[in-house]
């Protein structure tokens, strides 16, 4: 059940998570902020994934990381209602792009810890190919699917209300994998 429930957590953040950093210019713009202001808000996004990776390997290396997932991939939950109300102007924007990006950079190094950690080194290799994988497919359909919903409803709310739902069950779902195989009692 642990591959499972990872699967579907990885692919319910990174749906969403793509699709926010594939649209945050087009929605910024949608909502009168001049390009050249909304690409500089975007690009905090990079540094963002920098730290995110950084604090994400400092947490987990003394909390558990489940726990750690649901904190930063639960992030953008935040991000997604301040982009789909426009509340707080510019300075909010920047901030929802700072959260965005450390639930970014938290993604690829939970997955291979967790894997590590649930799974053994045994079929690492395997398993994490394997979630990596879907995690990439998933990432791949979030860009078109905000795209679509923008399309359909003239609006990007609709898509972000459903992302911040699919992000926090996205990531409670990382709750239910439970103690670390380690801690397992045979």
């Amino acid at each position: 059940y642990r591959f499972w429930a990872m699967n579907v957590a990885f692919v319910m953040v990174g749906m969403c998570i793509a699709g926010i950093i594939a649209h945050l210019i087009p929605m910024l713009t949608d909502r009168d902020v001049p390009m050249k202001t909304a690409a500089q808000v975007a690009g905090t996004i990079g540094m963002s994934v920098i730290v995110g990776r950084l604090l994400t390997g400092y947490l987990i290396d003394r909390f558990w990381a489940p726990g750690v997932a649901v904190a930063l991939l639960s992030l953008p939950v935040i991000s997604c209602v301040i982009l789909a109300s426009g509340f707080g102007g510019i300075p909010a924007a920047l901030f929802a792009a700072v959260l965005v990006g450390l639930a970014a950079g938290a993604e690829f190094d939970l997955m291979s810890f967790l894997v590590s950690k649930y799974f053994g080194q045994r079929n690492y290799g395997i398993i994490y190919s394997c979630l990596y994988a879907v995690f990439k497919l998933s990432a791949g359909i979030g860009a078109p699917l905000f795209g679509l919903s923008f399309d359909l409803t003239g609006s990007y709310g609709f898509i972000l209300y459903c992302a911040a739902g699919s992000l926090l069950i996205g990531s409670l779902l990382m709750l239910i994998l439970g103690p670390y195989r380690s801690e397992v009692p045979t």
